[in-house]
């Protein structure tokens, strides 16, 4: 019997991410090292817990305007980033490096461009983001633990990964308008493979991509039910 995948542990990454710690604080000037330029140097102030910033737009969250972080270059602990009504990242343009980096229940995002001079994350999360059709804007990022895809309903096809990424696991659930996967060939996946709940995505377009990871677990559940050739 496979192992089953529940999503519900989704929603709760949305909620830990909505009242996580309280990392914010004012941003200083203080220098720490050498300047990239049109950035700050150093990392952001406040601590190593969870940095929930959020762009404009009602929210009920705790958490720091989203363009008090612009211009630094790294964070300590994981950051958590809604984005509101904003049509891109460009306040995260000068980001390079942090933990868990999730990007949530955004109205506006279509992609990532803002993202690219990430190069070191430990996992990295894209939730409920309504209108996000691509992953473009993660040129630096190479490799992640672990990258969640669930609930962006305007997503096809999963495309925008630079050649060679890879990944522990790669969870992808609850994404209503995906049909392919043609976007995800090339990557590279190490232990997990699981797609859960993808209404439109056939079970044989999982089954047929799992076939090129052996070795790797393969969740193919609550997807397209289909009759495989």
């Amino acid at each position: 019997m496979r192992k089953r995948v529940r999503w519900s542990w989704v929603m709760g990454l949305l909620a830990i991410a909505a009242c996580g710690d309280d990392a914010g604080g004012e941003p200083t000037t203080e220098d720490q090292g050498p300047a990239t330029p049109g950035c700050r140097s150093g990392q952001f102030p406040g601590g190593t817990g969870t940095l929930t910033l959020c762009g404009p737009g009602p929210t009920d969250r705790a958490c720091m305007p989203i363009e008090k972080f612009q211009g630094y270059t790294k964070y300590g602990g994981d950051i958590s980033v809604f984005p509101g009504s904003l049509p891109d990242l460009t306040a995260l343009s000068c980001l390079s490096e942090v933990g868990r980096l999730s990007v949530g229940q955004s109205t506006e995002l279509t992609n990532l461009h803002g993202l690219e001079n990430v190069s070191k994350a430990s996992a990295l999360e894209l939730l409920g983001n309504k209108k996000l059709t691509s992953l473009e804007g993660l040129k630096k990022l190479t490799s992640v633990i672990q990258i969640t895809i669930n609930s962006n309903d305007s997503l096809t096809d999963i495309v925008g990964l630079p050649q060679g990424f890879s990944t522990g696991s790669l969870y992808v659930g609850i994404n209503y308008g995906l049909t392919s996967l043609d976007g995800l060939k090339g990557i590279k996946v190490t232990r997990t493979l699981a797609f859960e709940g993808n209404k439109k995505l056939s079970i044989c377009t999982v089954k047929a991509f799992g076939a090129a990871y052996p070795g790797v677990e393969l969740v193919n559940d609550r997807n397209l039910d289909e009759k495989c050739p």
